[in-house]
């Protein structure tokens, strides 16, 4: 089995984080609805077996927000 690097996905769009993930044979699992991820578990520079879903958590930000 190959390991992975998991990346850094904060900041990324759904299709961006999509993207990197498909690229290194890693599937994703979403929670939210829209935005650019927030959170992800397991942690950027965690190693895993390709194949391994990675939980991502969207939310919009806001940053007028008052």
């Amino acid at each position: 089995r190959v390991s992975r690097e998991v990346p850094n996905l904060k900041g990324k769009t759904l299709s961006q984080a999509k993207n990197i993930l498909s690229n290194l044979n890693l599937n994703i699992n979403v929670s939210g609805s829209s935005g650019t991820v927030v959170t992800q578990d397991p942690m950027a520079g965690t190693l895993v077996e390709e194949g391994t879903i990675i939980n991502v958590t969207l939310n919009k930000q806001n940053k007028d927000a008052h």
